[in-house]
């Protein structure tokens, strides 16, 4: 999901962090600098796994 345009404005930081529990927790901050503020968005996703899985790394 990569828009060329926003490129330039956004910064989109991903941190995925996997539990001993199998419970992968996704953490994306979006900062919009095309805002006054720089606002940011931050999005934790917790998801239960009931087996690991591999994070397929970003290019």
């Amino acid at each position: 999901l990569t828009d060329t345009l926003a490129s330039t404005t956004k910064t989109t930081s991903t941190t995925t962090t996997t539990t001993a529990a199998a419970t992968t927790i996704t953490t994306t901050v979006e900062t919009d600098f095309t805002k006054p503020t720089a606002s940011k968005k931050t999005r934790t996703k917790k998801e239960k796994r009931s087996e690991k899985q591999s994070v397929p790394s970003r290019s």
